[in-house]
């Protein structure tokens, strides 16, 4: 309720709001196996899936940017398979794609709004800038495309690496995948769906 209510508040443009949601599916490092989803989407905060060490850097500043665009609360989904190691990155060079509002748009933090004001104000207005700034910033993307769409395998997270891993060790390659119809997608931004 916490965090739905203050998103239904909204952020302000230079702030932004990344709220970070380590979650533990095997219970390795906390008292109980959980996930974060069903919370998050019951708050409306879009979420970010990284896969790597610097996906989680990268999705974080792109994250507290679509806070600042939209004006939600941003989710970023840590798991502990992507927190539990040893990595060396390089720093990412984040270049910010900032789509056009309607003229007149107000997305940021508005106080004292009614309730119902506020949840069309998120749900009409917000999560589609999430949506629209996630899109201009290629958060979703296509891996590998087929011509034939025989087989898409939709994949985030940790997860789009383990399915990586799983083509190459059954042989299929890009170039292999193509012409057997597989395509895959990674996506950056679970939800919403971008539904192009």
């Amino acid at each position: 309720e916490a965090l739905k209510l203050a998103n239904y508040e909204g952020t302000h443009e230079r702030g932004g709001v990344l709220i970070i949601a380590g979650d533990d599916h095997a219970a390795k490092s906390s008292a109980s196996a959980h996930q974060s989803e069903h919370t998050l989407i019951a708050g409306f905060l879009p979420i970010l899936a990284p896969a790597t060490t610097d996906e989680i850097l990268s999705y974080g500043l792109l994250g507290w940017e679509m806070s600042r665009y939209s004006g939600l609360y941003v989710s970023l989904k840590a798991v502990t398979d992507t927190l539990d190691l040893t990595s060396s990155v390089t720093l990412p060079n984040v270049v910010v794609e900032r789509p056009s509002l309607p003229a007149g748009a107000n997305l940021n933090i508005r106080r004292s709004l009614p309730p119902l004001v506020q949840e069309s104000l998120v749900v009409n207005e917000r999560l589609p800038a999430a949506v629209a700034f996630a899109r201009a910033n290629h958060l979703n993307r296509v891996v590998t495309a087929s011509k034939q769409r025989n087989l898409v395998i939709l994949t985030a997270g940790k997860a789009y690496l383990d399915v990586r891993e799983a083509l190459l060790a059954l042989g299929l390659y890009a170039a292999r995948c193509e012409s057997l119809g597989i395509s895959l997608v990674k996506l950056g931004m679970v939800w919403p769906l971008d539904q192009d």
